[in-house]
């Protein structure tokens, strides 16, 4: 189950996804409605973007009623998951379906970039066939002491050039409600990890854009993140994360320990 960011699409991290299905995955890559780029309807009914920046942003808002705003979206995100999930699983069980016997909808697995990272985990908290989470590089956002203890998580990180933080006393209004955010979510997930176990991975010198094609296709990349590593090494070790991490919690494979150790060499 793959979520895009806020006012991502579907298709934002084909990389991962066809990978992901290379190897044996099914896929189902989600377009939340009215949170999405765009959605193609029937009746050729196109449905763009309605939340627009201004609920989040922070320079109108404070941080409690950001995160107020991210959770009754999350709500939402969630809902579209379970319904997309409950569907493949009546596919699976329609004997008129190309589906038919081929699914198995009781060990599944969810994963999203940016906010849709946090769905991805809420998911965990409401639905018992989510067996494991990855969150790319997004807070997370609902109640992450509501899984259950066999549901693990990996949350993954990009990190920038190791500059040490600003003091907050000399940020803005918008830098201080972000930096008030970063220290929420870092305590929350930490919290989680300790009491329920799982993985925190952070990736050097990549930013949040680099868990998406967007590094694959943009052109002004070298000139704008010159110091980042190449899209083809971003690429490489997320995919061999990602998939390390679900062949472990979904397919009880046992090498995920050993993949993560010569990994964490790998991206240094």
């Amino acid at each position: 189950m793959f979520n895009h960011a806020w006012a991502g699409r579907r298709t934002q991290d084909t990389f991962l996804t066809e990978d992901l299905a290379s190897h044996g995955y099914v896929v189902a890559s989600i377009d939340h409605t009215y949170n999405s780029s765009r959605v193609a309807l029937p009746g050729n009914r196109i449905v763009e973007d309605s939340n627009g920046g201004d609920a989040l942003d922070t320079n109108l808002h404070s941080t409690t009623e950001i995160i107020d705003t991210w959770n009754k979206e999350l709500t939402k995100w969630v809902a579209d998951e379970i319904f997309v999930l409950n569907t493949l699983q009546n596919e699976n069980l329609d004997q008129k379906s190309p589906w038919y016997g081929r699914l198995d909808t009781q060990r599944a697995g969810a994963l999203g970039h940016s906010f849709g990272g946090a769905a991805a985990i809420q998911l965990c908290s409401v639905d018992a066939r989510i067996q494991s989470a990855v969150n790319m590089d997004g807070w997370t956002f609902g109640d992450l002491r509501q899984r259950a203890d066999n549901q693990p998580t990996m949350f993954l990180y990009g990190v920038g050039n190791g500059a040490p933080p600003p003091d907050p006393a000399t940020l803005g209004t918008a830098a201080r409600a972000e930096a008030e955010l970063d220290a929420t979510d870092r305590d929350e997930v930490d919290t989680s990890l300790r009491q329920f176990g799982g993985y925190k991975v952070s990736i050097s010198n990549t930013s949040h854009m680099d868990f998406t094609d967007h590094p694959l296709v943009s052109p002004l990349r070298k000139w704008t993140e010159p110091s980042h590593i190449s899209p083809e090494r971003i690429e490489t070790i997320v995919r061999a994360y990602i998939l390390a991490f679900f062949d472990q919690t979904i397919r009880g494979k046992k090498r995920i320990s050993s993949n993560l150790e010569f990994l964490a060499r790998f991206t240094k």
